[in-house]
Order: structure tokens, then C-alpha cells, then sequence
């Protein structure tokens, strides 16, 4: 998953994405999400 986030996470830092519904629940059902834009935001 190392590179998988760090490519999502510069993303969302540049604000350069866009995803389906479904992906978006997958990436939630497996807590990738909120921990990308918890890292990036430095949000805990």
C-alpha cells in the first residue's frame, strides 16, 4: 500500500483527483481515505 498512498496522498495535496462513488466507499471501507487526508492536513 506504501506507494498506492503516497500517490493518493500527493493528489489530494495538490487537490488533483477525482473518484467514483464506489471507489470512494472502497478506499473508506478500508480506512485509506480519511488516512490520506488525515496525513496530508495533519489531521488526527
Amino acid at each position: 500500500m506504501g506507494q498506492l498512498f503516497n500517490t493518493i496522498q500527493q493528489m489530494v495535496a495538490e487537490e488533483k483527483y477525482v473518484i467514483g462513488e464506489h471507489a470512494s466507499e472502497r478506499l473508506e471501507e478500508r480506512g485509506i481515505l480519511h488516512a490520506v487526508v488525515s496525513e496530508t492536513y495533519g489531521l488526527r
